[in-house]
């Protein structure tokens, strides 16, 4: 069983720890070579971001380093969904081998390889080489990437936490093998979907899954989280659906 999530944009990286081996060194090193060419302004036109974050993305990608130190990918990001993780360094091994995060500059991350603070949604339209987009960048290598990993487990199964926009990224080669996790709250008879709360709800997931060190699929179904539980009768062997009614 693999999980898959999504990254955060907001980031706070420590210089705590010597970086880790890049998981794919020339894509990565080609994206950053690609966007130290870029001035602030184009930045700011490209990732539809405002003057002082255009400038601080510039920055951290004139001064990006592979060879300094960082931060844990799992500690480093800090969006709403990451917030709601305890420490789980003891796990380590088990996150490690059980936890992907999707990145737009890294492809897929280890919870405990050691990053950069950067910026580069999965859904920037920048060219790189032939590709006209990140998608069409990284798409093949991920899907590769993930097959190969896979087959490493008993039970292959890919733990589809992630938004729809990084899911894209390894979609659809991975449909077979994938189980998708939908958060549905039914107001007056209509399902809704909050995209706080189901980001809220995807770092509860995930940090129920490491606490408990999570390998088999069906003891997701156990999780229960502020009046969200498993709903049998809409769920299938491809989705998961929790609901709060």
């Amino acid at each position: 069983m693999i999980v898959i999530v999504s990254p955060a944009k907001t980031m706070q990286v420590e210089q705590e720890v010597e970086c880790t081996p890049l998981p794919f060194p020339y894509k990565t090193k080609l994206l950053v070579k690609t966007l130290q060419s870029y001035p602030t302004e184009k930045l700011q036109t490209l990732m539809k971001i405002s003057a002082p974050i255009a400038q601080t993305t510039f920055d951290r990608f004139q001064t990006f380093t592979t060879a300094g130190k960082g931060s844990y990918a799992l500690e480093a990001y800090q969006g709403i969904q990451f917030q709601q993780l305890q420490n789980h360094r003891d796990k380590m091994a088990y996150a490690n081998k059980h936890i992907r995060i999707v990145s737009g500059l890294y492809g897929l991350l280890k919870p405990y390889d050691v990053i950069q603070a950067y910026r580069l949604e999965m859904q920037c339209k920048l060219k790189v080489q032939h590709a006209k987009h990140l998608y069409e960048f990284w798409q093949e290598t991920l899907s590769v990437t993930l097959q190969e990993q896979l087959q490493l487990y008993e039970k292959p199964v890919i733990v589809n936490l992630a938004s729809k926009e990084y899911s894209k990224a390894f979609l659809p080669s991975m449909q077979k093998q994938m189980l998708t996790i939908d958060f549905v709250e039914v107001v007056e008879g209509k399902d809704k979907r909050n995209s706080m709360t189901v980001k809220k709800l995807r770092g509860q997931m995930l940090n129920f899954i490491l606490q408990h060190q999570i390998d088999q699929v069906h003891d997701l179904q156990t999780f229960v989280y502020d009046g969200f539980h498993f709903a049998k009768d809409r769920s299938s062997n491809h989705v998961y659906t929790f609901i709060k009614c």
